[in-house]
């Protein structure tokens, strides 16, 4: 990786750290150029369609520096964040990963398994379903559309 991108650096936008930056430690070709990168910008629609130019401006950008990150590949970094008009968070991937676990990954695995709880019962229970369970499950989940017909 020369040439024109010499001084820049790579990221990734997974929702999970730790994985990548071993991949990017053993198998990049300039390790010292990567640096692991969140953006906590999700939208319950996604695609082109839902884009909007603003949908990281003020939202926490987590980046994950790994013991090799080079000062400058972290610059470089923090100007993308910067220039998405982000609010970075430097964290070890490690961190992260349990952070995001518990604030996201767990409770989108429940809300999934909320909405397949809904198919088990009679065609009528989600429409007697409280503000908790709107709340619980949200639309993309799609309470009873998770349903098979």
């Amino acid at each position: 990786m020369g040439g024109a991108f010499s001084n820049g650096c790579y990221t990734d936008v997974a929702s999970v750290k730790a994985g990548p930056e071993r991949a990017a430690l053993s198998h990049a070709p300039d390790p010292h150029r990567y640096i692991g990168g969140h953006p906590l910008a999700g939208r319950e629609r996604s695609g082109p369609l839902a884009a909007r130019a603003d949908l990281f401006r003020d939202r926490n950008w987590v980046l994950t520096p790994s013991r090799l990150t080079t000062d400058d590949a972290f610059d470089r970094a923090l100007e993308l964040v910067a220039l998405c008009e982000a609010v970075p968070v430097v964290m070890r991937s490690q961190d992260h990963d349990a952070a995001v676990a518990v604030t996201s990954h767990v409770p989108h695995l429940m809300a999934g398994l909320m909405a397949a709880r809904l198919c088990e019962g009679p065609a009528d229970v989600p429409s007697l379903a409280g503000q908790g369970l709107r709340d619980a499950t949200p639309p993309r989940t799609g309470a009873r559309r998770a349903c098979p017909a």
